[in-house]
This record gives C-alpha cells, structure tokens and sequence, in this order.
C-alpha cells in the first residue's frame, strides 16, 4: 500500500511540473510570435520554437525548483 502511494505521488509531482512547463510554453511563445506569425508556423517548426523553452525551463526547474518562480501582472491594451 505505501509502495502505491509513493508511486502516485511521484507520478503526481511529474503532472505537476510538465503542465507548469507546458503551460509557461505556450504562454512564451505566443508573447514571441504574433497570433497572425504563430498561425502560419508548420508542426515541425512549432514543436522547434516549443523545445527551446522546455529546455530553459526544464533547467530551470531541475536546478531551482520553483524558488525563482514569480507572479506579476500585465496590463494589455488588448486582451487575448
């Protein structure tokens, strides 16, 4: 029973880190690409852009975990 907690708690924290990764992704590349840009992009070229930013924040993570992590708040003249 212990050894199924661990493993779901371990899968969890996995969950946890790839969706923040993910998440902080498409946020990056968006705020990089205009809309209009990012439409036009082909598969191969999306999953290029994206991998760039998982591996920083993939090092980042590993490294510091989320201690450098921040929230701010941006004001848009045009909201998405």
């Amino acid at each position: 029973m212990e050894s199924n907690k661990k493993f779901i708690e371990e899968f969890e924290e996995e969950v946890f880190w790839d969706k923040l990764t993910n998440n902080l992704v498409q946020r990056d590349l968006l705020e990089e690409k205009a809309i209009e840009e990012f439409k036009k992009m082909s598969g191969i070229e999306v999953l290029n852009q994206e991998d760039k930013f998982i591996e920083k924040y993939d090092s980042e993570f590993i490294k510091n975990g989320i201690i450098n992590l921040q929230i701010t708040t941006i004001f848009l003249a045009h909201p998405r």
